[in-house]
């Protein structure tokens, strides 16, 4: 389900969801303004949120090997950390400028958009689920996920290291 959203241009709740298609890695949400007119692709909060959970994971074990311990930090390194955050605000900041400037309209319906049929699959029915948890889902997402991915390990490890040696 899918709220209304208030139209950046004419700022008022008219903003109407009506396609969704699957990107490669999120689902992207057309809406159409019913009182201007004007057409809007946005990624839902909950991808907004993985993206930028991920980004900053990325970024930190970088910083790490970059800069932890160092006295000489070379013109190059800084050079590649300095376009890594650059290249991160290009690519989340105009998602982010795009919920910031149409937000959910308050009381506003929801509305069922059902995916276009190249899109539907397994992967894209998770993906949809997820996305009701917002933006605060998509940051602890991946930790939830590296959490569940090392426990499993760690109990198979036991159990071979326990049973089978």
């Amino acid at each position: 389900m899918v709220k209304t959203r208030i139209c950046g241009s004419c700022k008022k709740p008219t903003l109407l969801p009506v396609s969704r298609k699957r990107d490669p890695y999120n689902t992207v949400v057309g809406y159409l303004c019913q009182n201007c007119g004007r057409k809007i692709n946005i990624v839902p909060a909950f991808s907004v949120g993985n993206g930028l959970a991920i980004a900053w994971a990325v970024l930190g074990f970088w910083y790490f090997v970059f800069f932890h311990n160092s006295v000489y930090n070379s013109t190059l390194s800084i050079s590649l950390y300095a376009g890594a955050v650059v290249t991160v605000v290009l690519v989340w900041g105009p998602e982010c400028l795009r919920h910031w400037m149409n937000p959910v309209a308050k009381g506003g319906d929801a509305v069922e958009v059902k995916l276009e049929k190249e899109g539907r699959g397994s992967v894209t029915s998770v993906l949809i689920w997820c996305e009701r948890f917002g933006f605060l889902g998509g940051l602890i997402a991946p930790v939830v996920f590296a959490s569940v991915f090392l426990s499993v390990a760690a109990i198979l490890g036991f159990i071979n290291y326990t049973y089978f040696q």
